[in-house]
């Protein structure tokens, strides 16, 4: 190649942000004697790819400061394009458009379906009159699905259906989800043909189209939503699926400035967010954030709601263990939306648990329990009534129980005999210092994965005994034995429990660095730790 480029008198480098050192140091010593230009934008550097600084280019190519030229004049975008990149990715110079104004010129939408949208944009364009080879389909992250992806999908489920690796009962709930989702869609097959193939945004950056649509779908990359607007020359339209706008981070910037500058948007997003609105839900009582769902028939709980963690799991657990009822736990903290169906089995005596999504859907037009195969959900509300009327027996003594953990000096001692064990365990987690909650509640993520109530309270139970002995103090299994059937009588310690929860709950707060073993042939002696203290030696 070095022998190749001795015919060239002028190196231009093209997006040279996404250069590697490596390659501009060979470059820079083939192109010693000859002139080098290179063109770049450090905003366009997508999180995937290697990278180079304005400063390093600088140097490596020995560019004197007085030739180093910074482009303030945009022409290329329309004028709403540029002022919405311009807030997203607020620069250190200040930059100018000197296009007219053209609201027409940018169009965001946002929807459930945003590969039907695509093709009835597309269709409407192509009506218009407008060139196929003028309309460029770019897309963020995932290629959209086509209507042949469609067909070719129903084809897989009966084959699947014939190898008999799945039942025809699923099968059909799965293709009847798709039928909601993509009702009308197949009509569409025949623009298939008509249309230039999608492009990854990696692949069209440095290009331009008059039309560009921006197919966001769920991402929520700021930099790569920019760049796909910024190839626009005549109208910019961007599709979103309207759950990036439910699942952004607070420094999702680029999301958010949609938002802001696009009330229809924000209508969208308020009209089922939170979703929690459309559940149907009684909020048992301002002390916590534990619900009754007359949708789901039991107790709901979720977790963006939760101010302390462990006092809301020790309510839930409470309702849970008395009513017998199922418990569902939300979690929208990541991208599956997942809810842990949590429920007493009276054949083995003992609690478990199934794992649901929570979905979108379209014909019962609000949030459901959705079941999961083979990457497709379905409702499992359209057609079951599984709800029940919320029975007020099951809050019986509530008010009892709220008060005697809030105001205990106001009752005898023999007021907290027989009191529930998750009533107990909330009074004395209540009585903590702040420091000590918050140690206590650090154990949230695994809370996340319990599924048994009586596992929770062994674990919180007998944390809450370890603190009550002084750091360098040593206790043993015994002692918390004796200290459990005394503070604990409503579950009584046999060989399985100590099996099955002392032990594991044991070993939990010496991974915690509550306690430690003094030596390592030691199995029934712990000492206290002090758990602020980092330095200190675990067995």
């Amino acid at each position: 190649m070095q022998q190749k480029v001795k015919q060239y008198d002028v190196l231009i480098i093209d997006e040279a942000q996404v250069m590697s050192k490596f390659w501009i140091e060979i470059l820079e010593t083939w192109f010693k004697t000859k002139r080098i230009y290179a063109f770049c934008d450090e905003t366009q550097v997508f999180s995937y790819e290697e990278s180079i600084s304005n400063d390093d280019l600088a140097r490596i190519l020995n560019i004197d400061q007085k030739n180093i030229y910074t482009l303030t004049l945009n022409l290329r975008s329309p004028k709403p394009v540029f002022k919405r990149l311009e807030e997203a990715l607020p620069s250190t110079y200040q930059q100018f458009s000197p296009r007219p104004d053209d609201n027409e010129s940018l169009t965001e939408i946002v929807d459930f379906r945003p590969e039907v949208r695509l093709f009835e944009i597309l269709e409407d364009l192509m009506s218009k009159g407008i060139n196929k080879n003028d309309i460029a389909v770019v897309y963020v992250d995932n290629l959209p699905a086509f209507p042949s992806y469609i067909k070719e999908y129903k084809d897989r489920m009966s084959y699947l259906y014939r190898e008999h690796l799945m039942d025809q009962i699923n099968i059909d709930k799965i293709l009847d989800k798709i039928s909601q989702k993509y009702e009308n869609f197949l009509k569409y097959e025949w623009l298939e043909k008509s249309i230039n193939e999608p492009v990854f945004i990696g692949k069209f950056r440095g290009l331009e189209a008059p039309v560009v649509i921006v197919y966001a779908g769920n991402s929520v990359d700021t930099k790569k939503i920019a760049c796909s607007y910024a190839r626009s020359t005549t109208h910019c339209i961007a599709i979103y699926s309207i759950s990036a706008f439910l699942r952004r981070q607070k420094d999702v910037d680029f999301l958010n400035v949609v938002l802001r500058n696009s009330p229809d948007i924000q209508k969208a997003v308020d009209e089922i967010w939170p979703f929690t609105k459309l559940i149907n839900l009684k909020r048992i009582s301002a002390e916590h954030h534990i619900y009754w769902n007359k949708y789901w028939g039991g107790w709901f709980i979720w977790n963006e709601e939760l101010i302390d963690p462990v006092l809301e799991y020790l309510w839930l657990s409470h309702f849970l263990n008395k009513s017998k009822l199922p418990s569902y736990i939300v979690n929208t903290n990541n991208e599956r939306w997942s809810v842990k169906k949590v429920l007493y089995e009276p054949s083995i005596n003992d609690y478990t648990h199934v794992h649901k999504k929570l979905e979108w859907c379209y014909r019962c037009n609000r949030w459901t329990l959705h079941e999961t195969e083979i990457n497709v959900q379905w409702c499992i509300e359209c057609n079951e009534e599984f709800g029940d009327e919320f029975d007020e027996n099951n809050l019986k003594d509530l008010d009892f129980h709220e008060d005697i953990i809030n105001n205990p000096r106001s009752y005898k001692k023999d007021d907290f005999k027989n009191l529930p064990i998750f009533i107990t365990l909330i009074g004395m987690y209540k009585k903590l210092s702040r420091e000590d909650r918050s140690y206590i509640a650090s154990i949230y993520d695994d809370l996340e994965s319990m599924d048994d109530p009586t596992k929770f309270a062994f674990r919180i139970g007998i944390g809450l005994i370890l603190l009550k002995i002084k750091p360098g103090d040593p206790i043993t299994t015994e002692e918390i034995l004796e200290k459990w059937a005394q503070w604990f009588p409503e579950i009584v310690i046999d060989d399985s429990k100590k099996t099955s929860f002392i032990r594991p709950s044991i070993s939990k707060w010496i991974k915690k660095g509550l306690i430690k073993k003094p030596n390592k042939n030691s199995s029934n002696v712990y000492i206290r730790l002090d758990y602020n203290d980092q330095d200190q030696e675990l067995a």
